[in-house]
């Protein structure tokens, strides 16, 4: 396990952060948006920022846990913030920050999971 700990804990604070940033980021952008589809934008907005922190606590329980067991539920809950970065890149560019702090954290996840032990 050594190492685990420290690479789903980095992974799980990152994705934490990136979902407050976006939580965040709604009060910058919601002036740009109008008219009858802002109710379904802002859904998809902060349901964006709760599978995240659902992640994120899963990746942090993982790390606590050392458990191999928990490395499938470690990869699969990774495909959630890759699918977001990986629709960002397609739709915003890759110069995005938010599209490689997601990166970063699956990344991190990924190294952890294959550290448990």
């Amino acid at each position: 396990m050594r190492g685990a700990k420290a690479y789903l804990w980095g992974a799980s604070a990152l994705l934490t952060v990136t979902a407050a940033l976006h939580f965040f980021g709604w009060f910058m952008v919601r002036s740009q948006l109008a008219g009858e589809t802002l109710p379904l934008i802002r859904l998809f907005w902060f349901t964006a920022d709760v599978d995240w922190l659902v992640v994120a606590a899963i990746w942090f329980v993982a790390g606590r846990k050392g458990s191999v067991a928990l490395r499938p539920i470690v990869l699969i809950a990774a495909i959630t913030p890759l699918a977001s970065a990986a629709g960002m890149i397609l739709t915003l560019g890759p110069t995005f920050f938010g599209l490689w702090m997601l990166a970063i954290a699956v990344v991190l996840a990924v190294l952890g999971a294959r550290r448990l032990v």
